[in-house]
């Protein structure tokens, strides 16, 4: 009976370190353009599918200022969701300026979401009429018509 109890708390053990290791948070993003955006990630689905629209980013209404904008949030949920088949921990987003991906615009950026640690890495522009700084759990776009440019 022992051992019984000591191989069942060995296996959560074993099955909640992976799940402790990807301590995914909330998502914010901060979209300083007059276009609404998504992503592909992971050479998957577009983000336009995630439950209550949470996966396309409006656009801004106070355009071209970005002051006041609020971000937009995308619950870990929904993180975990369009990340699911993350490789190295590291979920990779191609950006789009669109409501719908690829169907109806062309890739401007791809970005990198380390899991772990929440740090977003800008890896290319493709676009350079947009710019795209990332913070933890946090990104922000911006384009050159907007009134509070971000770095390049």
């Amino acid at each position: 009976m022992f051992k019984k109890i000591l191989m069942a708390s060995m296996l959560t053990a074993g099955v909640s370190i992976p799940l402790m290791a990807q301590a995914v948070s909330d998502l914010s993003l901060l979209n300083c353009t007059n276009k609404p955006s998504t992503v592909v990630t992971n050479n998957g689905g577009c983000s336009d599918t995630l439950p209550d629209g949470k996966g396309v980013t409006p656009p801004n209404p106070y355009y071209p200022s970005c002051s006041g904008t609020p971000a937009w949030v995308v619950p870990a949920s929904d993180v975990n969701t369009a990340c699911k088949t993350s490789k190295n921990n590291t979920c990779v987003a191609d950006v789009y300026m669109t409501n719908n991906c690829s169907k109806s615009g062309s890739k401007i950026a791809q970005i990198d979401l380390d899991l772990s640690s929440g740090k977003i890495t800008v890896v290319s522009i493709y676009d350079n009429n947009y710019h795209i700084d990332g913070g933890t759990w946090y990104v922000k776009i911006t384009d050159n018509g907007n009134v509070a440019k971000s770095k390049a």
